[in-house]
C-alpha cells in the first residue's frame, strides 16, 4: 500500500495525553499526600516523597533479606546515577594474518565474501 499524496497516515493524530501508565501513575502519586508533624511543624509530604522514602526504608532495614534490600538499593541508585550501560564483549582472532585481505584483488575479495556467505556455486 503506498501513501497517498495529502493524505495524513495517522487521521486521528497524537494520543490525548493521561491514558498511558506512567500519566496515570503521576496523577495518583500527585493526589496522595501525608500531613506529618503538627502546629508549625506540620509539613506536607507528596506521593513521590512517599514512595523515595518507603524505598529508602527498605534499603536501610538490616532484617530485611539481603536480596529485598539490594532490590531496593538498585532502584535507588538507578534513579540517582541512571541505569548503567550494557557492555558488549566481541571475539576476534588477533593472530590471523591481517595482510592477506589486503594483499587481494578487489575480484578475490568478492570470491571471497562470496565463499564465506555460501554463494560459491552462485555467478555473479
Amino acid at each position: 500500500m503506498a501513501f497517498q499524496k495529502g493524505i495524513s497516515g495517522n487521521p486521528n493524530g497524537r494520543p490525548k495525553k493521561g491514558n498511558t501508565f506512567t500519566d496515570i501513575l503521576e496523577k495518583i502519586l500527585d493526589e496522595q499526600t501525608k500531613e506529618i508533624g503538627t502546629g508549625k511543624n506540620k509539613k506536607t509530604i507528596h506521593g513521590k516523597e512517599i514512595i523515595a522514602k518507603i524505598i529508602y526504608e527498605i534499603a536501610a532495614d538490616k532484617n530485611n533479606p539481603p536480596k529485598i534490600r539490594l532490590d531496593a538499593i538498585n532502584v535507588i541508585m538507578d534513579r540517582i546515577d541512571g541505569k548503567p550501560t550494557q557492555q558488549e564483549t566481541i571475539q576476534a582472532n588477533i593472530n590471523a594474518p591481517q595482510n592477506e585481505f589486503y594483499n587481494m584483488t578487489a575480484e578475490e575479495r568478492l570470491a571471497e565474501f562470496h565463499k564465506l556467505m555460501g554463494y560459491e556455486n552462485e555467478t555473479t
